[in-house]
């Protein structure tokens, strides 16, 4: 999956999720995942700002750019 299609946190760069056929992909420790569609919006576990997924994530990923999820 391409780099572009990673969702970061703005102030600190943690990865929040990932973009996956046009939903957002949600890992959190103990096994819990989700797959949430746009907008959507978190709070940082690392640093606690609040992180709006930018639309720009759905339109870069499908001028299909691909490469590894890191």
């Amino acid at each position: 999956m391409s780099q572009d299609a990673e969702w970061r946190c703005t102030e600190c760069s943690k990865l929040l999720g990932v973009l996956q056929h046009k939903r957002i992909h949600l890992r959190f420790a103990g096994g819990h995942q989700y797959l949430v569609a746009l907008p959507v919006s978190t709070v940082c576990r690392r640093c606690g700002v609040l992180n709006e997924a930018p639309e720009e994530l759905v339109s870069r990923r499908s001028h299909g750019t691909h490469g590894s999820h890191g």
